[in-house]
């Protein structure tokens, strides 16, 4: 099932207020054919030209299987609404993706929102091999305070994304 991969944050991510965001999954546990870009800027896979930063680009044409999972922290506030999705060449192209509309829901009936919230979406998708590529994105809304900030937490294990041939 190669060409295959999986990767997750380096590092703790600062993700804007309201603004969609390229998740950088930038250490590889493993990628069997070195068809994941996982930089901040474009580059050259297997002689295919200009993959985007943190983006998956199989040399192999076929069906594939996509698993992304975030999980959005909010530090002083409450999440008012968290996003994972699956894109296929570009911004435009959702193909899949999770919603999480926390403020709507209230664990235990006390009133009291989640400050973490985690998404996972998955996908099978057909690639063509030569110049399609998937790349994750997340946004997410912080309720009332101007001052929380909104991340992804390196220290948790579920900042992901893997991608297999099947």
């Amino acid at each position: 099932n190669t060409p295959s991969f999986r990767a997750q944050l380096s590092a703790d991510q600062t993700i804007p207020n309201e603004t969609q965001t390229v998740v950088a999954f930038a250490t590889e546990d493993f990628d069997s054919d070195g068809c994941y870009n996982n930089t901040g800027s474009a580059v050259t896979l297997n002689g295919i030209p200009n993959i985007p930063a943190y983006s998956f680009c199989p040399n192999v044409a076929g069906f594939y299987y996509i698993f992304a999972s975030t999980s959005i922290d909010c530090n002083q506030d409450k999440l008012g609404f968290a996003r994972v999705q699956i894109m296929k060449n570009g911004i435009s192209n959702v193909i899949a993706a999770c919603v999480s509309g926390v403020d709507g829901g209230y664990p235990g009936g006390g009133g009291e929102r989640f400050k973490e919230s985690t998404q996972t979406a998955s996908i099978i998708v057909e690639m063509n091999g030569t110049s399609d590529y998937i790349t994750i994105f997340t946004d997410a809304t912080r309720g009332s305070s101007n001052s929380s900030t909104l991340k992804l937490n390196n220290a948790t294990v579920r900042n992901y994304v893997q991608a297999y041939k099947l």
